[in-house]
């Protein structure tokens, strides 16, 4: 089975990004804007398979920047590592400032994420969680 040009290139610039090779973040830029599930996918499985710690923090941070909603069903896995607790807030802050997730439809959930949050990085995400929730009751002020 042959792969697809597209396919190819998606997953040496999902390499070049994670692994910080020459042109990364050309290639992280360009993954950015198409916000490929396909580089998602790839990144996670990065993730999920790769034991260095700074690959697996790179793989996290690349899925951030591509906001790709697919990843909101990550979001409990990364918050439950501190190795990538950090941006798997971000992950979850990206989403909702994109709108991916809908914070209304998901409230229950969101607010689970971010008691995680909380009580794994016993209390140093509080900001991260406080920016976000100040965010939504600006917006619901406004609305």
């Amino acid at each position: 089975m042959k792969i697809s040009s597209e396919k190819v290139w998606i997953k040496e610039a999902v390499e070049k990004a994670i692994f910080n090779e020459p042109g990364a973040e050309l290639a992280m830029n360009c993954l950015r804007l198409i916000s490929s599930e396909l580089a998602a996918d790839y990144a996670y499985s990065i993730y999920q398979s790769d034991f260095d710690a700074d690959r697996k923090n790179m793989a996290v941070w690349l899925i951030k920047h591509l906001t790709v909603r697919k990843s909101y069903h990550w979001i409990e896995e990364f918050l439950n590592d501190k190795s990538v607790i950090g941006w798997g807030i971000g992950v979850l802050d990206q989403l909702l400032w994109t709108e991916k997730i809908d914070y209304e439809k998901e409230k229950g959930r969101i607010d689970y994420l971010l008691n995680i949050a909380l009580t794994n990085s016993n209390g140093e995400l509080k900001d991260n969680v406080d920016f976000i929730k100040e965010y939504f009751k600006a917006r619901e002020g406004n609305g």
